[in-house]
């Protein structure tokens, strides 16, 4: 699954805001091996609260059963 799937996904779905991309660093994707695709990114600050936190996990964990499940 491509990242801006995957943030097309919990946008739409669970109405999580993330960012898919790279991020203005294309070093470090060069050095991580995601320059074709780029990552998702979420970026946490002290607005969020342990359950935003539980919820993306949650919403992660889900996707990516969808993903197992159709392969």
């Amino acid at each position: 699954m491509t990242p801006s799937d995957v943030a097309y996904i919990l946008s739409g779905v669970y109405g999580i805001t993330v960012r898919a991309g790279h991020h203005c660093s294309p070093l470090i994707h060069d050095a991580m091996g995601t320059s074709e695709r780029g990552t998702v990114r979420i970026s946490v600050s002290n607005m969020n609260t342990e359950a935003d936190i539980e919820a993306l996990i949650a919403a992660v964990r889900e996707i990516s059963k969808s993903v197992e499940a159709a392969t």
